[in-house]
């Protein structure tokens, strides 16, 4: 008995569905009923059910594969989204020790603290211009002075800064 379909078949190539069901046999085709004799018909229908599971075969392997697929990707996306937290929370724990390393700073050097206080405190006069909205920070003799100024119909603003002589 030879048959007209291959005996090996590929479990990862699926045929189209209109291949499988071209010698398939149904009572309204009458014609073909009767041209072939029940052996044949009995062969058909067995290679046509060998065809099918082997389908069926090939695109369970592919789903198979999919879901790997899916699986290696999902992996791949948690590895990457816990390197971006990961870059986050880094980036928060270096501001956080910055900010407690200035503060350690200032529990261990109260003595700068006050300093920094008093020089900013050191204030002798402020002058308001009325031509030109003027601003002049005078501090001590050996502090640099700042004048600050706007001129409203220039719209600019100036920064002057004055150091005091160097005394020899």
């Amino acid at each position: 008995m030879s048959s007209s379909f291959p005996c090996s078949l590929d479990l990862n190539i699926a045929q189209p569905i209109h291949t499988f069901a071209r010698s398939l046999v149904t009572p309204m085709d009458v014609r073909v009923l009767g041209t072939r004799d029940d052996n044949r018909l009995v062969r058909d229908a067995m290679a046509l059910s060998v065809q099918s599971v082997a389908s069926i075969g090939s695109v369970g392997h592919r789903l198979i594969a999919n879901s790997h697929e899916v699986q290696v990707l999902r992996a791949q996306l948690t590895a990457k989204q816990d390197l971006e937290e990961n870059e986050k929370l880094s980036k928060i724990v270096s501001v956080y020790s910055k900010d407690m390393q200035k503060q350690l700073e200032a529990l261990e050097n109260p003595g700068k603290h006050k300093r920094d206080h008093k020089r900013s405190s050191r204030v002798n006069a402020v002058i308001i211009s009325s031509r030109v909205n003027a601003v002049i920070i005078r501090g001590s003799s050996d502090e640099p002075q700042v004048a600050m100024s706007e001129d409203p119909r220039e719209g600019i603003k100036r920064a002057k800064l004055k150091f005091p002589a160097v005394k020899k």
